[in-house]
């Protein structure tokens, strides 16, 4: 990976596009949206569950996407139906999930065993959030776990989800390893998680910077 482009953010997803636009360079756009019409420039898109699970069409969209050379990151987080988490995962390249709302869906299973459940629908990375434990983040089959930088002591838990992924898809595409990207997740979660608000200012000035030059030692 290693590229940045405008990207699509399908869903409940305008504090998750308020911190990419802060990470991302000038030049990539951040595009709320429903679907993926009328956005030639996008090569990049994430979906929430609930967006795939009210528009069916959109499962279709996503397809053609990825055939013409698009990335897919699906979020499964406020699925309440198995079968539409199923699908989402099974239209991903990379699939974000948090361990506790998997077993509520799927039944007990250690976090290691669930993001292999993900990557056999076939998303190349699966990264599994899970609480205050290390992450657990699979590429290409190999799980590896990712502890947190450093205990913090929460103050609001708004937005830290989607700080992380932001963090993430960020570092990601900026062309770092998955390993590095959900290191810069953690940060960035725990600098969100210690100040009150959905939408916090950024390490250090407050002013958006390019990722990267930000993240390191905000915990």
């Amino acid at each position: 990976m290693g590229f940045l482009c405008d990207i699509a953010v399908i869903g409940e997803g305008a504090t998750l596009a308020h911190y990419l636009r802060a990470l991302l360079p000038g030049d990539a756009q951040v595009h709320e949206a429903e679907t993926l019409d009328a956005l030639p420039r996008v090569r990049v898109a994430w979906v929430s569950a609930r967006a795939l699970a009210r528009q069916g069409q959109l499962l279709w969209s996503l397809r053609r996407f990825r055939a013409g050379g698009g990335l897919v990151a699906f979020e499964a987080s406020g699925a309440n139906d198995p079968d539409w988490l199923a699908r989402g995962f099974a239209a991903a390249d990379i699939a974000f999930a948090s361990h506790g709302a998997l077993q509520a869906l799927s039944g007990p299973a250690d976090p290691e065993t669930c993001a292999a459940r993900i990557a056999a629908f076939g998303p190349l990375e699966v990264v599994l959030r899970c609480g205050t434990a290390p992450a657990i983040l699979m590429v290409d089959g190999r799980p590896a776990r990712i502890p947190l930088p450093q205990r913090v002591t929460p103050l609001d838990r708004a937005g830290v989800r989607e700080a992380f992924t932001a963090a993430w898809l960020a570092t990601r595409l900026s062309g770092a390893c998955a390993t590095t990207a959900t290191i810069q997740a953690h940060r960035l979660a725990a600098h969100v998680l210690q100040r009150p608000g959905a939408r916090v200012a950024l390490p250090g000035s407050g002013e958006p910077a390019p990722v990267g030059q930000h993240l390191v030692g905000v915990v």
